[in-house]
């Protein structure tokens, strides 16, 4: 439209630019959100020390599983390092199945305590059938930094055999 002056008339705000800009900027708030969770918020979560302790029995990284595990005085006497972790899984006598996959699932969160809810696809040996087992796995938040109680895991590996697991904790 032309004004009488010959000038084109000048028309209100583009619709199509103002959608523009609003998707752009809905798409940015979106991108800092995910962004903010996965780097800030998740890392500090019991289920992301819950997945690191897990990756680490899956690739028998005892250094990373050593440092996300919670040991109380007693239990640090006995397991000092993440050498004497992994000597203690080797002379397990089978008590410690071998993790190959896992999955995680509900997480209730109490204080500096928390219990995840995971189902764990192991085997004894290289050799026995695949098995599943559900688990509520008991966290401990130590200084802000969630891992898995050792207390716990004494508990689930004594309940498999207690024989087994003498053997290996005073071999």
């Amino acid at each position: 439209m032309m004004e009488e002056s010959g000038q084109p008339a000048r028309q209100g705000p583009n619709i199509r630019s103002g959608l523009t800009i609003l998707a752009a900027a809905v798409l940015l708030a979106a991108c800092g959100s995910f962004g903010y969770w996965r780097y800030i918020l998740y890392p500090q979560s019991p289920q992301y020390a819950l997945g690191q302790f897990l990756d680490a029995a899956i690739k028998e990284d005892y250094v990373i599983a050593y440092r996300r595990l919670y040991l109380p005085a007693p239990l640090k006497l006995i397991v000092p390092s993440a050498e004497a972790l992994e000597r203690l899984a080797q002379n397990a006598g089978g008590v410690l199945p071998k993790l190959r996959s896992y999955r995680l699932g509900t997480v209730k969160v109490e204080d500096d305590r928390a219990t995840i809810r995971a189902v764990l696809h192991y085997n004894q040996n290289n050799d026995s059938p695949m098995k599943a087992a559900d688990a509520d796995i008991v966290m401990i938040r130590d200084r802000d930094v969630w891992k898995v109680d050792g207390a716990w895991v004494l508990m689930e590996a004594s309940s498999r055999g207690v024989d087994a697991l003498g053997r290996s904790l005073f071999h």
